[in-house]
Parts: structure tokens; C-alpha cells; sequence
């Protein structure tokens, strides 16, 4: 059993998942090229072709890189089966030209021995090293108004696979893709053209990546996300693929996904699970996906977006502007201050009244003399200054008046 373990670790390193579950003359080598990245997609039974819009989208269609608002990075491990590790690191960077992204995906396995200790132990790896860029075309080609809604993206990559001892190869490739979002809100279609390419050093002449044609839709509504993914590769096998997600309080993402086509699975077998919460700029996903004889296999991925559109801090308190020296048009001096401003300010002329001597009638014929008196004190700021301090103590000192005789009353 345990050969038989080590044996299908080879096949899924060199061809992947699928031709190990279905070994057959004339299947394309590098098969797990067809695994995809992210956990999220993964709950999603890999339906993300008209969804895709996260850093990890340049594993399913570049052009979903084009409504990356923010720098975003993804880090994925994906326990595989036969003791096969799958991980993966994704990075894309929006610019005012579009968004570039870069990714790299490593599966591996640790050295196994198979010969009972009679030949040196064997170890085996491969890796695929991606470059991608999105844009709409509408900014590429301003003259029509539904090129905005067509987002278009390309993803060159190189692919490299082997055992120890028994020597590598390499493949150059390239994605295409296309997004449209539809005049009908939340519908958008995707199609992707997935590992066009040629063998630069191949263990022979007939190997060749899995080509595959994927076109996709996906529909959001309120809190709730549906995908379909047609998916036609080179070995003319053809897949169907459904996912849905919905949000519970903006923060917790339960999914599930549904395989059709492949005949090594069936029932349960074919479905996905997975699960997401999101806090504020990460969101953490996880997705269990059966592969049939081999077992159950787990995805845990973490994205998290930084950058440009993010929370920013409060902007510190700001002084109060120093006031000028003199006031336009009067001889009052500011005192400039952080926070008041005392300024000495004449008060208006006031009329002196006259004293009246207790217990006399109340009728007050008219004024014999006055004295205006100036009065110093310390008021708020006029309303001239630009900004008025929010309050200033002002202390008026009793004016001095000159006494008045008192009147005589017959």
C-alpha cells in the first residue's frame, strides 16, 4: 500500500490529479496545471472564471486583474494527496495603466524510497512561475462606451517538472482572458485560454500541457454569489462546474461546489465545501475537496489587501493660525496664540447717566453734561480674524464718571 501511495505521488507530480485518477494513453502531461490556487475558489467546486477579481484570479483569467482596486497578496497551502504538498504565493499591484500581478506555485514531495534501500532515494517537484496583466479596454480604447464594461488580460508563465535522477522538463505559456460585465447588474461572463504553449526541454517529443478552454458566468445578488464554469480541455474531456457563496453579517462566507464530468468521482465525491471570514483587510478561506480513491484534501489560503484605499489614520489637530500683527483699518494688536487670542480692544463710547438720589421721582430731564471715558479690556477676537478662538475671559474694569449734579425739582 505503501508503494502503491509512492506510485501515485509520481503521477500526480509529473501529470496531476486528474491523470492519476485516469491514466490513459495520449493525456497531456502536466496535468496539475488544472488545480487552480486559492481556497476560495477551490470551496467554489473551481468555478471562478466569470468571478475572478482577487490576486489569485491569475490562476483562473487574468483579466479579472483589472478590478483590483488595492495591493493585494495570497498565500496558499494545500494539503494534497500522497503526502504531496501544494502551495502557492500571489501578489498584484494595481497601477493607473492596469494591474500587474505575479504568482508562484510549488508542488513537491519529500525524498521516498522504493527500491527497499538498493538505489539512492528519489525526489521530485515541480513549479510554475507566472507574470500577468488586466485592464479594461475601454482605457486602452476610449471609443466606445461598452468597451468600459470588457476587461482583457494575458499571463505568461514558465512551467518546469521532474524527478531525481531521472531529469526535468520545462514548458513556456500563456493564458488569455476576458471579463464582460453585463448591462443586467451583478451578471458578468468570463472566457480564459489556459496553458497555449510549446516544450522548450521535454522528456519527449509528445508531451504537452493541458490546454483547456474555460468560459464561465456569475451572478451577485445581495449577500449571495453563483458561478458556472464550462470547461473543455485538450484530452477532449469536458467538466461543469457549480459553486455558490453567501455572507453572513459581512464577515463570515460559508460555500459549496459541484463537479460533473469526471467518472472516477461520484455522489459526495464530486462536491466542495468551504468557508471564509474576512477582518477588515484579510480574509482567511479554507475548502475541503474529495478526490475519489485518494481521499479527502484541504486548502487553507490568506489574502490580504493594503495600500492605496485603505483605512487611513485621523489627521492630528491642527493650531490656530497665527493672526496678523495689526488689524486692517485700527491700531488694535493681536497677540497670536496656539489656542486664544487677546486682543486690547476700545470699548464704545457709552453715555454717562446721570445719579439719582434715593427716594426722588423718577422722571429724568435731559443730560447737563458727559464724559466718555475710554475702557481697556479684553474681548473675543472680531469677527474680521479668520478664525475666533472658541472663548475669551474678558474682564471689564468699572468705568470712572464725572459726578453729575443732581437735579432740582420744584
Amino acid at each position: 500500500m505503501k508503494h502503491e501511495r509512492i506510485l501515485a505521488a509520481l503521477i500526480v507530480l509529473l501529470c496531476g490529479a486528474d491523470a492519476a485518477r485516469a491514466w490513459t494513453p495520449g493525456s497531456t502531461g502536466a496535468s496539475f496545471l488544472r488545480l487552480g490556487i486559492g481556497a476560495r475558489e477551490a470551496g467554489m467546486g473551481e468555478a471562478f472564471t466569470g468571478a475572478a477579481y482577487d490576486a489569485d484570479t491569475i490562476s483562473w483569467n487574468p483579466a479579472g486583474l483589472a478590478q483590483i482596486q488595492r495591493p493585494e497578496v495570497s498565500l496558499m497551502h494545500y494539503s494534497f494527496v500522497a503526502d504531496t504538498n501544494y502551495e502557492s504565493v500571489a501578489y498584484a499591484q494595481p497601477f493607473g495603466f492596469g494591474t500587474l500581478a505575479g504568482s508562484l506555485v510549488l508542488l513537491n514531495t519529500a525524498p521516498f524510497d522504493i527500491t527497499g534501500g538498493n538505489a539512492p532515494s528519489v525526489s521530485a517537484g515541480d513549479y510554475v512561475l507566472s507574470v500577468g496583466y488586466g485592464n479594461r479596454l475601454g482605457a486602452l480604447y476610449p471609443f466606445h462606451s461598452w468597451l468600459d464594461r470588457l476587461l482583457v488580460g494575458a499571463n505568461l508563465k514558465t512551467v518546469g517538472m521532474g524527478i531525481s535522477g531521472s531529469g526535468s522538463y520545462q514548458f513556456l505559456a500563456l493564458d488569455l482572458g476576458a471579463k464582460y460585465d453585463t448591462q443586467v447588474e451583478g451578471l458578468s461572463l468570463g472566457l480564459d485560454l489556459q496553458n497555449m504553449g510549446l516544450a522548450m526541454n521535454a522528456l519527449s517529443a509528445s508531451d504537452s500541457l493541458p490546454f483547456a478552454a474555460r468560459l464561465g458566468a456569475a451572478y451577485a445578488w445581495k449577500e449571495w454569489l453563483g458561478t458556472a464554469d464550462l470547461v473543455r480541455y485538450l484530452d477532449q474531456t469536458t467538466y461543469f462546474h457549480l459553486g455558490a457563496e453567501g455572507m453572513w453579517n459581512e464577515k463570515l462566507a460559508y460555500r459549496m461546489g459541484l463537479k460533473f464530468g469526471d467518472p472516477s468521482v461520484n455522489g459526495f465525491q464530486s462536491m466542495t465545501f468551504g468557508a471564509g471570514y474576512m477582518l477588515r483587510d484579510v480574509r482567511l478561506d479554507y475548502a475541503f475537496v474529495p478526490y475519489g480513491v485518494f481521499g479527502a484534501t484541504h486548502r487553507l489560503s490568506l489574502d490580504y489587501a493594503f495600500g492605496a484605499g485603505a483605512e487611513k489614520p485621523a489627521p492630528p489637530p491642527q493650531a490656530v493660525p497665527v493672526l496678523p500683527a495689526a488689524l486692517p483699518g485700527s491700531s488694535v494688536t493681536a497677540t497670536p496664540t496656539a489656542t486664544t487670542a487677546a486682543t486690547q480692544v476700545p470699548t464704545p463710547i457709552h453715555t454717562a447717566t446721570p445719579v439719582m438720589p434715593a427716594g426722588q421721582p423718577t422722571a429724568i430731564p435731559s443730560v447737563v453734561s458727559t464724559t466718555v471715558m475710554p475702557v481697556s479690556l479684553v474681548s473675543p477676537v472680531p469677527t474680521a480674524v479668520p478664525t475666533q478662538p472658541a472663548s475669551v475671559p474678558t474682564t471689564v474694569p468699572t468705568p470712572t464718571h464725572t459726578a453729575v449734579p443732581a437735579p432740582n425739582f420744584k
